[in-house]
């Protein structure tokens, strides 16, 4: 058995129109996820291997708020790609 994983390698022109929603089984876990296009040029940064400043150039290039930028779960695909898996919850509301 290896630990789980999931890839997510699709490209998104335009915010979705649905949110996607699942639960586990016994009703204690529930994920909810929309998907919309990276902001004109970020792509290029995370091509070119800024990863640890992506943060930054969120606030300071994209106007990203700074809860939203430091909340990156993922690049994909391999870790490494154009994708972002972004962690949308408050602190507030659930234990991170």
């Amino acid at each position: 058995m290896s630990e789980p994983f999931v890839s997510f390698a699709e490209t998104v022109a335009d915010t979705s129109s649905v949110k996607c929603f699942a639960e586990t089984p016994n009703k204690k876990n529930q994920v909810a996820m929309i998907s919309e296009p990276l902001d004109k040029g970020l792509a290029e940064y995370i091509d070119a291997g800024m990863f640890e400043m992506i943060p930054n150039l969120l606030v300071n290039q994209f106007q990203w708020d700074e809860l939203t930028a430091s909340s990156i779960w993922a690049f994909g695909p391999n870790k490494t790609g154009t994708n972002m898996l972004i962690d949308y919850t408050l602190p507030s509301e659930v234990d991170k």
